[in-house]
């Protein structure tokens, strides 16, 4: 039996940057191997990873007792409540009324790790394009606070 996994899935090739400099592309979880929203959902990765470090970095250090994950593009979110240990997951889906779409708990470090290694591949590839913005500097502070 494996344990219960979270990885936050960033594709730096799907990468694109709109004239007003909102970096989009490919971001998801995966829950347990489950894709949420789905495989290949398309998002304005540098705010979502922005938003879920901020939280991530607020319940590592107990400044918030729990938080929601949130897509900027759909009703899909994360709900993370902080345990013993563990935080347990709730994959929601909002689009008619409240689904929860799948349920696990997994360790915090690998909560907070999986997002940053995220950041990490996207500002990489930004770099490498050499795209700058005042969001893509928050992302850099986040990342590595």
């Amino acid at each position: 039996m494996t344990s219960p996994s979270y990885a936050v899935t960033v594709d730096p090739e799907s990468l694109s940057r709109s004239a007003h400099g909102q970096v989009s592309g490919i971001i998801y979880m995966e829950l347990d191997g489950i894709p949420f929203p789905e495989r290949g959902w398309s998002d304005s990765v540098v705010s979502v990873l922005s938003s879920w470090l901020d939280a991530t970095n607020d319940l590592a250090a107990g400044v918030t007792d729990s938080a929601s994950l949130r897509f900027m593009d759909g009703p899909f979110s994360l709900d993370v409540q902080p345990g013993y240990g563990v935080v347990n997951l709730r994959a929601i889906d909002s689009r008619s009324g409240e689904q929860v779409i799948i349920e696990t708990n997994v360790q915090m470090q690998e909560l907070h790790q999986s997002t940053v290694s995220a950041a990490s591949q996207v500002l990489r590839a930004c770099s490498e394009r050499n795209w700058w913005s005042p969001d893509i500097d928050r992302l850099v502070l986040l990342s590595s606070a």
